[in-house]
């Protein structure tokens, strides 16, 4: 930091000799790849960034930020598109190295790191057949997915991210360490499911899982927009009696890219899209789904029997 006093300058001294993780600085090899978060329309710089190894690390720069005053974000997977997960002259306390994700097949329960992304909770959890709802990409962050809401492919027969979230620990601003739950802080408990990173650092999520996977049936039929109104009309109406399980299913009007994954005679084609994931037996939602696969010609069709971690 520039002209920094003196005083800032032995604190941030003693903060990194404090950290078992890192602390980068601007000019710090590995600082420009260290602060950039997945929005690129925004290029925040923070003055440091605090890498946690744990939950030591994370009292260590809350208590530092609060002594120096000193404007604070927190990170877990950096997907947050409102760019929240860094800030500009402040302090960027950095959880993407606490990603471990520990599976209790016996009481259905998985306890996972602050940092950890939904591509590391899918992966412990599904060894097991286990899972629970998350997000629909498996880059995002198990926390601030969590704290804002949580929506994904299960919400229908399982509810949102928050609903299954058993308890937290928590770092409060006073540098404290919390558990809270439902019957321990739970004023705090219900605060934090939906209002988002503003109550503290979170090192710990605990969750319930549910039996689901590997392998599962993913919907996925891609209609020309042409076709919209009789698409739109024939989803609605299959909605409002379907079963629960298939609750994730999501309209999306899209334009097909220049990407290899798509056959190049559809580039560009103005498409709706029908995408879900049947929270059950396979076989059992593959029948289930087929209707909204025959609502108009399909343009394409990825739909199928699939792995959990494959679709995410």
């Amino acid at each position: 930091m520039a002209n920094q006093n003196p005083k800032l300058a032995e604190a941030i001294e003693g903060l990194g000799a404090s950290l078992s993780g890192e602390l980068i600085q601007p000019g710090d090899e590995g600082y420009d790849g260290a602060r950039l978060i997945w929005n690129g329309m925004f290029d925040k710089k923070p003055a440091l960034i605090a890498r946690c190894s744990g939950t030591a690390d994370v009292i260590e720069a809350v208590n530092f930020a609060r002594e120096n005053g000193m404007l604070t974000a927190v990170r877990c997977g950096g997907h947050n598109s409102s760019g929240s997960g860094s800030c500009d002259g402040g302090i960027l306390i950095d959880l993407s190295g606490m990603n471990a994700v520990h599976v209790d097949p016996r009481t259905k329960r998985a306890r996972v790191q602050g940092g950890a992304t939904w591509f590391d909770f899918d992966r412990e959890t599904q060894k097991h057949g286990l899972s629970t709802p998350g997000g629909l990409i498996s880059a995002t962050g198990v926390g601030g997915l969590t704290l804002a809401g949580g929506i994904g492919w299960l919400r229908g027969k399982y509810g949102l991210s928050l609903d299954n979230l058993v308890s937290v620990e928590i770092v409060t601003a006073d540098g404290k360490l919390h558990t809270a739950s439902e019957d321990e802080n739970s004023d705090l408990f219900w605060g934090l499911r939906g209002g988002g990173g503003n109550f503290g650092v979170i090192t710990t999520f605990e969750f319930k899982l549910y039996p689901l996977g590997p392998e599962v049936m993913f919907l996925g039929a891609i209609y020309r927009a042409e076709d919209a109104p009789r698409v739109m009309r024939g989803w609605r109406d299959f909605m409002a009696t379907a079963p629960d399980e298939i609750g994730g299913s999501v309209v999306e009007f899209s334009t097909i890219p220049e990407d290899p994954e798509y056959p190049e005679e559809t580039w560009g084609a103005k498409v709706v899209s029908l995408m879900g994931v049947w929270a059950g037996p396979a076989d059992e939602g593959e029948k289930a789904v087929q209707p909204l696969r025959e609502l108009a010609e399909p343009l394409l069709d990825f739909s199928g029997q699939m792995t959990y971690c494959d679709i995410q």
